[in-house]
Parts: structure tokens; C-alpha cells; sequence
């Protein structure tokens, strides 16, 4: 751990404050301006992203012949449960970008893959 000086530290809550200073006004300003695009919209069940993702991922798990266990251990998980809950999305969970990245090297294959089929365009 870095130990700050008097100085340092006046500076460090300094700059924490403008910055949450600045992010509101940014968080603010998006909302004003901010249209979301169509498939984040209340209309389209943004769920359908993660199921394919999760359908994409299984997929992928089952064609390279590796069980939930094994590709939850080799992405620093130690059981299971984060895998399996996020395949089938119980209790709301799903993959985030990390775990995805993670699972891509693993598996050996580009991260875009698990982005195939979703109900847009990238």
C-alpha cells in the first residue's frame, strides 16, 4: 500500500471531489441528451442478449469437450455454480465481460463469437 504524504492526500480528496463533481454533470447531461438504442429500449428484453450469450457459450464449453467445473476452476472460480447459474441465467446472473474474455482464452477463440445471433447488429 502507498503511503500518501499531507500533501499528496489534500490533493488526492481534492481531486476525488471534482471528479464526482464532473461525473454528475456528465451523468446529467447523458440523461438529457441520451437516447438509448433500440434493443436497450423498455420495448426489447435486453435478457434475450444474455441468453444468447449464454447459448453461445455452452455451446462452445460442450463442442471443446470441457465441464462447467473445469472451465469455472480455469477462469479463478472454485466451483461450478458461477457457470451454471450464468448458463441458464438463474437468479439473474450472467456472463460479464471479464468471465466472457477469460472463457474466450481458455476455449482458444475470439471473444466475438459470443456475440453471434443477437437479435441486432454490432
Amino acid at each position: 500500500m502507498v503511503k500518501l504524504n499531507s500533501e499528496e492526500k489534500s490533493f488526492a480528496k481534492f481531486a476525488s471531489s471534482q471528479c464526482s463533481v464532473y461525473l454528475k454533470k456528465l451523468i446529467d447531461c447523458n440523461k438529457q441528451h441520451f437516447t438509448p438504442p433500440y434493443y436497450l429500449s423498455e420495448t426489447n428484453n435486453t435478457n434475450n442478449i444474455h441468453v444468447t450469450i449464454a447459448e453461445n457459450v455452452v455451446n462452445l464449453r460442450k463442442r471443446h469437450g470441457i465441464s462447467q467445473l473445469d472451465l469455472a476452476l480455469s477462469i479463478g472460480h472454485r466451483s461450478a455454480t458461477v457457470i451454471s447459474k450464468a448458463e441458464i441465467g438463474r437468479e439473474g446472473k450472467h456472463f460479464n465481460i471479464d468471465q466472457l474474455y477469460k472463457i474466450a482464452c481458455v476455449l482458444d477463440v475470439p471473444i466475438g463469437v459470443f456475440f453471434k445471433n443477437l437479435p441486432y447488429d454490432l
